[in-house]
């Protein structure tokens, strides 16, 4: 039942007891497997589980989104799975694979097992580029992404399920990817690939005013994240995000066309309101230009362009104010002109 529904985790859960399980649970489960299944049966079991893993079916459930997890978690940590033996360093190494691009995909591709200190967390893709990042077969690449991308989950970004720590790996993944022969990805999609990246490595401390990353510029100098920040859209993505204006002028001193990028900016927080704040710190932007003669022309347009937009909104205010004040004089001159009678009650 657990097959034809297309949950084959489950189906393993019951033949090797769940490797979350106690060991008195793995007993009745193996003994049970084995009173109801033959070798064969199992080895039909595990072929069916693994193909479904791969076909990465429609839905929410776990397996349906990180199904090479899945099965490395149960046949591979498992300490006592019924399947070990089927386990060969070929299949290891596919699974190596589909884990790496599921986990970075996926922020959920996540496990959790008892540990010494209580429940610890285990992320696929950290341990892929910890342990076995020598593992990941670029040419295999494009198949687990396109898979990942078409989900419906994944459509615009990846979700990078990988912690801090592992961050300038997963970088240092993705350059090697693009210097790979042959491989048919994209300066287009880079973004995809890095948009997370970029979020996470150019995020900023308010309670410690300072960046996370403190080697961010590294990060940003890094020359595929320099080709893939030459895309304005990704580039305006990247600046939209910050909320500390200093570190943002900064940010934009790293963009491959900074003149580009802070003539955007500027524009932007002009005509958007929840960005406007970025040109409120005067000496942030005086700072700035003084550094940067290039931006001073450019500058000194977008204060103009402000200066006279300011005043014509305080003129429409001032008229507007004006009617308003006419409007009510005039109301009270008509009262004052109008014959007044006053009617009194009878017997009074």
């Amino acid at each position: 039942m657990c097959l034809q529904t297309k949950r084959f985790w489950h189906l393993l859960g019951d033949i090797d007891g769940g490797y979350t399980a106690e060991q008195d649970a793995h007993d009745k489960a193996h003994a049970w497997a084995s009173k109801t299944f033959t070798p064969a049966q199992l080895q039909d079991v595990l072929t069916i589980s693994v193909n479904q893993a791969r076909l990465y079916a429609e839905g929410q459930s776990p397996g349906n989104r990180k199904g090479y997890a899945v099965l490395y978690e149960q046949l591979v940590r498992h300490p006592r799975s019924l399947f070990r033996e089927a386990v060969t360093p070929e299949f290891i190494h596919a699974l190596h694979n589909g884990r790496f691009w599921e986990g970075v995909a996926n922020a959920d591709c996540r496990f959790f097992r008892q540990g010494k200190h209580g429940l610890e967390e285990f992320l696929h893709a950290d341990d892929v580029l910890k342990n076995f990042v020598s593992e990941i077969d670029y040419s295999l690449a494009w198949k687990h992404v396109q898979r990942s991308r078409e989900h419906a989950d994944f459509v615009k970004q990846l979700d990078l399920g990988v912690s801090g720590k592992q961050l300038p790996l997963y970088l240092e993944v993705i350059s090697r990817l693009y210097k790979t022969p042959d491989v048919p990805f994209s300066d287009s999609d880079l973004p995809y690939l890095l948009q997370q990246f970029a979020l996470r490595i150019t995020s900023f401390s308010r309670d410690e005013y300072k960046p996370w990353f403190p080697q961010w510029k590294k990060y940003v100098r890094n020359p595929i994240m320099q080709r893939a920040l030459k895309q304005d859209k990704f580039c305006h993505e990247v600046l939209s995000a910050q909320r500390n204006s200093s570190f943002c002028f900064d940010l934009v001193n790293e963009m491959p066309d900074p003149v580009e990028a802070f003539s955007w900016l500027v524009q932007s927080s002009d005509d958007d309101r929840e960005r406007y704040w970025f040109l409120q710190d005067v000496k942030d932007q005086k700072r700035f230009v003084d550094k940067n003669p290039a931006f001073a022309k450019g500058y000194v347009a977008q204060l103009r362009k402000r200066e006279a937009r300011k005043i014509k909104t305080e003129q429409k205010a001032k008229q507007k104010f004006e009617a308003k004040q006419e409007k009510s004089k005039t109301e009270f001159d008509d009262d004052e002109d109008r014959d007044w009678e006053v009617e009194y009650p009878e017997g009074d």
